[in-house]
């Protein structure tokens, strides 16, 4: 055993940190923030502690509705009279086995002994919808089938030995797919024990639920009147200035958060002369401060700023209109290396700060955290460069483990508007928290912990593995690993599985 911890002392001590590089300039406090905003939030904090400490749990809280069951799917041109057949079946609860048995031929896909869970989710249309999902064995999330009211009822009573199904039907019904569960289990809720409770509604005493970071003009004003905007071109154009830096992209050996970086270095090194030029001999002409008003008018209205005019509007009116503006408009990435929607948030992070907009700054922060932005497409080689950012919340001196668990557990009965966090990012962001073996030690716990459902020591444990795999040292990240599986006995069965297929 001396020799095993010598071997991991020795590596420790000869590995070095991987280089990271940066996404966003740090200010002179080694934060993104400006000391002068980071005052501005601290003084929120103080002003707010009592409430913030003392936040009551005010309810009951409760999982999501979760059981054991089986997956089968059907395929494919099946003939109208047996696609009548296994409706009817499975309206009457044929057997698993005798369904299995009579319809294989058109089996397509299968899982047996899978983990159901029940999902409400907004859909395009913005309305709520239902829908089962399954964790496999292997720790799959998938096989999602859309729940009708009548079997959600079914689920909501328990279920045991009913078919849940989802029929999609193509081409008049030429192609033909059937995707249910067969709930092996009873389909049920579990209090949430009070100790994590008590974080789920710390979340809420920390972000107040009516608040949203954008708020967009209705699409079909803003579509409708498109075509007549151009006040906002009207007045850039007014306030043009030569030599606008264009973007490289083929600068050699630089990532692409590197080649960013320089362009942003001289993008504001010539938009800093523009904002002397504009201030020098435009800003106290009438013609400056009518287009200027009008432009802002016409942005607040539609939603149909930009960043280079919201900057101007900062400088020349306020960080409150700037910011207005800014709430007003929703950034949509093109693809996994666009930054705008990034950039965007951190700028209304930063202004919400400023202007001391607590509610809109800690969403807008934890939407950076998080990586909770609309993109076009979203390969997963784009989302190293994506920093977490928790030292700025550290610095608050607000009970950050507190509020990035409560808000990583799901839980049925929270307000529409709760705030929920991706497991992934913040397994990511603990490990660059500066307490990391408290935070171990927590999250260790409530895997391992009987009382919590199994949903969220699943989601809890796919955090944790998550934090290992952002640990920047190898030789950490090995030894962690390493005695997760040598001690896997200890956690809960459902997980001993996977716990032995990880690897460094």
């Amino acid at each position: 055993m001396k020799v095993y911890i010598l071997f991991f002392v020795i590596v420790f001590c000869l590995s070095c940190h991987e280089k990271k590089s940066r996404e966003f300039t740090l200010q002179s406090n080694g934060l993104i923030y400006t000391p002068a905003e980071i005052v501005n939030l601290k003084n929120i904090v103080n002003k707010e502690n009592d409430e913030f400490k003392n936040c009551e749990l005010n309810r009951t809280y409760y999982s999501k509705y979760q059981g054991k069951g089986h997956y089968i799917e059907f395929h494919n041109r099946m003939e109208n009279g047996h696609f009548n057949d296994l409706i009817e079946d499975l309206n009457k609860d044929l057997g698993h086995d005798s369904l299995l048995k009579k319809y294989r031929k058109y089996i397509y896909d299968r899982k047996d002994n899978v983990y159901i869970v029940r999902q409400r989710y907004l859909n395009f249309y913005e309305s709520l919808d239902t829908c089962l999902f399954s964790i496999d064995a292997n720790y799959n999330f998938g096989k999602k089938v859309k729940v009708s009211p009548s079997g959600d009822d079914i689920i909501k009573t328990g279920g045991k030995n009913k078919w849940i199904y989802e029929f999609i039907g193509r081409g008049t019904f030429k192609h033909i797919t059937v995707k249910a569960y067969f709930l092996t289990d009873s389909i049920k809720q579990q209090i949430i024990p009070e100790k994590y409770a008590r974080s789920v509604q710390y979340v809420d005493c920390m972000i107040d639920t009516n608040s949203r970071v954008i708020n967009p003009p209705d699409s079909r004003t803003r579509e409708s009147s498109l075509s007549l905007l151009k006040k906002v071109q009207d007045f850039l154009v007014y306030v043009d200035y030569p030599n606008e830096p264009g973007y490289e992209t083929k600068e050699e050996d630089l990532t692409p958060e590197e080649m960013y970086r320089k362009y942003e270095i001289r993008y504001d090194r010539w938009f800093k002369k523009k904002l002397e030029y504009i201030d020098k001999e435009l800003s106290h002409t009438t013609e400056f401060k009518l287009f200027l008003s009008n432009a802002f008018q016409e942005a607040l209205k539609f939603g149909n700023g930009t960043h280079e005019f919201e900057r101007i509007v900062e400088k020349f009116t306020s960080a409150e209109n700037a910011l207005a503006l800014k709430r007003r408009r929703r950034v949509v990435g093109s693809c996994s290396m666009d930054m705008s929607p990034r950039i965007h948030a951190l700028s209304i992070a930063r202004l919400s700060a400023k202007t001391r907009n607590w509610n809109i700054f800690l969403r807008a922060h934890l939407n950076l955290m998080n990586d909770h932005f609309a993109r076009v497409s979203d390969a997963s080689w784009g989302w190293s460069g994506r920093q977490t950012y928790i030292s700025e919340l550290e610095e608050l001196e607000i009970d950050v483990f507190r509020l990035l668990i409560g808000s990583s557990l799901r839980v049925e009965n929270v307000n529409q508007n709760h705030y929920q966090s991706s497991v992934g990012r913040i397994g990511r962001s603990l490990s660059e928290a500066q307490n990391r073996r408290l935070f171990e030690n927590k999250i260790i716990s409530m895997i391992k912990d009987e009382k919590l459902d199994n949903y969220n020591r699943y989601l809890i444990y796919l955090l944790y593995v998550n934090y290992i795999h952002s640990i920047s040292n190898q030789a950490i990240r090995w030894f962690k690993i390493v005695s997760l599986k040598l001690g896997f006995w200890r956690y809960p069965k459902f997980l001993q599985k996977h716990i032995l297929t990880l690897h460094p």
